[in-house]
């Protein structure tokens, strides 16, 4: 029982001094008290689903620049600061808050990358095809899709006098974007408009997985736990899916 009783004491001790520490480094700045020591307050706005609510509730109380809402987490509004942190050669480095979307195991895509040469390296390898020389049927793509979009409305939601015909437009317009995406990415759209549903369940897999992404991207012991290697090649997305994004990385 001594044993127990010093081990816990030690552990209560390191929770105070740590805490302690961690406010003391960024006290200057205003923000929910929770979060100048510990991350739970943003591990419960992160599942919450209401992040940006919060945060923009956040702002207006406690005013601008910078908002904190975490041991060494700094939020702002400003359009200023934020230019000047992704400006052209900016000392500004990514931060392990990327980590967690790297959805394949064996290898960094541009967005999940943090190293600066890597990402430098395959932001040059797809410039081209974000400025549409390397898709020469892209305005035509674009087109097309319009067309559909415009189909898939005047087809299934026209109301007439005798009845009216509600639509979800913001289900529709995902619908859209996302039949742009696959046409303009692999040539031929997967079909949402068409078929009015949500192929693959690729929709309603990112819905499942944005609160766990949101935790992982902003608390760095989920980040640790979850978002690594082993975790990706036990639980995470594979290319022999036949739904939801492992599917689209087939």
């Amino acid at each position: 029982m001594g044993y127990f009783a010093i081990a816990f004491a030690v552990l209560v001790t390191y929770y105070i001094t740590s805490s302690i520490a961690a406010w003391h480094r960024l006290r200057h700045f205003k923000g929910p008290f929770l979060g100048s020591f510990s991350y739970l307050w943003m591990a419960k706005t992160a599942v919450s689903g209401k992040s940006w609510k919060i945060h923009l509730e956040n702002s207006q109380k406690y005013g601008s620049p910078f908002v904190r809402i975490g041991p060494d987490v700094l939020i702002t509004d400003s359009a200023e600061v934020i230019r000047r942190i992704n400006a052209a050669r900016s000392p500004y480095k990514r931060d392990d808050w990327y980590d967690a979307f790297q959805t394949n195991p064996y290898s960094r895509s541009m967005v999940s990358t943090t190293d600066e040469d890597q990402h430098n390296y395959l932001k040059t390898r797809t410039a081209a095809g974000y400025s549409g020389k390397d898709v020469p049927s892209m305005e035509s793509d674009l087109a097309g899709q319009i067309a559909n979009f415009k189909d898939y409305l005047r087809s299934k939601y026209l109301s007439t006098d005798a009845k009216t015909k509600p639509v979800d437009f913001s289900k529709a317009v995902q619908y859209y974007a996302l039949d742009v995406i696959t046409k303009i990415g692999f040539g031929n759209e997967w079909g949402f408009l068409a078929s009015d549903s949500d192929v693959d369940s690729f929709v309603a897999s990112f819905i499942k997985m944005t609160p766990f992404m949101s935790l992982c991207c902003d608390v760095p012991w989920a980040r640790r736990i979850f978002a690594n290697k082993f975790m990706l090649k036990l639980v995470g997305p594979k290319e022999t899916d036949k739904f939801g994004f492992g599917k689209m990385m087939g």
